[in-house]
């Protein structure tokens, strides 16, 4: 049976807090049977079978502590699978303010003592040609989904873009808190979401891709 098409990811997702979206409206986080919904739209021969990789993008505000981290973490899962040349890992934000900056030095730092290298990583600013070139855009929270989506008018593209959170096992309010005015548990409270969430992430794609995560790791 065909999954029900679930509400609030159709072609006609709009509003946002203060304009009209809230827990019931249309930026409402949705449970995790959506994905079954969303992957099955995806179920094709070109994007199963695909020759070229996978691509994924993980968006935050300023593209310096939350997006950054959840691609650090991705990309070293990925390569870990045996994956790195089926998949394509980046992020960017909403807002350009830090474009070309490292990301934080408290995230870097956070995400080095657990084991993480974001040092190399440069923020960049998300653009409109970015949801045509991304399968899959994973946002960190429903603000930056509101203007993700602004790039998208016609809803062309609303089933490629999803919150971060909607497959982390423990998703709370659906919402990766922004660490950047806090203190240090901050950080590490947002590596422990990031890291639980790229893990389920990751095992969602492999089983509509068709990766053996067992065998490749």
């Amino acid at each position: 049976m065909t999954p029900r098409r679930p509400r609030g990811f159709g072609k006609n997702r709009r509003g946002g807090e203060g304009e009209g979206g809230n827990a019931r409206g249309v930026l409402r986080p949705v449970a995790s049977d959506a994905w079954v919904w969303h992957l099955s739209e995806l179920q094709t021969p070109n994007l199963l079978m695909p020759d070229r990789p996978v691509r994924v993008l993980f968006v935050c505000l300023g593209n310096i502590c939350r997006s950054p981290l959840a691609e650090g973490l991705f990309q070293e899962k990925v390569v870990a699978a045996g994956l790195g040349g089926a998949v394509e890992v980046d992020s960017a934000g909403t807002g350009g303010w830090h474009v070309g900056a490292p990301p934080d030095r408290r995230m870097t730092a956070t995400a080095a003592r657990r084991g993480t290298d974001l040092s190399q990583l440069k923020a960049r600013q998300l653009v409109r040609h970015d949801l045509d070139d991304y399968d899959h855009v994973f946002v960190m929270d429903k603000a930056n989904l509101h203007d993700t989506l602004a790039l998208d008018p016609d809803g062309d593209h609303g089933t490629r873009v999803r919150l971060f959170r909607e497959f982390d096992p423990e998703p709370g309010d659906y919402q990766v808190p922004d660490p950047y005015y806090g203190g240090p548990e901050g950080f590490d409270h947002v590596f422990d979401i990031a890291d639980r969430t790229t893990d389920a992430i990751l095992q969602r794609l492999a089983e509509v891709y068709g990766w053996d995560l067992a065998s490749s790791s």
